[in-house]
């Protein structure tokens, strides 16, 4: 069963690759805010709000994962293999943050009447509720919910 799962993602993916055309570039999110000195490390699962600390925040979509990244810079022939699995890495960041998270948003504010107050509520009722895997960041990042935004980020130590 895991095989023929396996199979059919990477024939879905082949599929999105030579649909969106593969010569097109992925574009990186952009950087929403970035300070240029080190400051004491902030809280887990807050914002870093210090401007004095060498973090720069975005927000936490398609491609900032540490899956296929270095699969993008491939060239020539060998994009033949690494166009449909880099799709295939986005493609699951993509369902994760552009789906199962909002909709995991929008039960828990019918519930409860408004978001999530706190990262910890968010990883409670909206993370682990639901079982969502989070794809996995580099070992200078982490995910933090805002919850003025009612965002997931992804915060990088510089």
């Amino acid at each position: 069963m895991k095989r023929t799962v396996n199979a059919f993602a990477l024939l879905l993916a082949a599929a999105a690759c030579l649909v969106t055309a593969c010569d097109e570039p992925v574009q990186k999110s952009p950087v929403t805010s970035q300070a240029k000195k080190k400051g004491p490390p902030p809280v887990v699962g807050q914002l870093n709000t210090n401007p004095d600390a060498n973090v720069s925040t975005q927000e936490a979509q398609a491609g900032v994962g540490k899956k296929g990244r270095g699969l993008d810079d491939v060239k020539g022939s060998g994009r033949i293999v690494s166009q449909p699995a880099s799709t295939l890495f986005s493609f699951k960041e993509k369902a994760v943050f552009d789906i199962q998270i909002p909709q995991a948003m929008n039960l828990y504010r019918a519930t409860h009447g408004n978001f999530p107050k706190s990262h910890k509520d968010f990883q409670t009722h909206i993370i682990k509720a639901n079982n969502l895997r989070l794809p996995e960041l580099e070992s200078n990042q982490r995910y933090v919910y805002d919850p003025e935004t009612q965002k997931l980020m992804v915060e990088t130590q510089h």
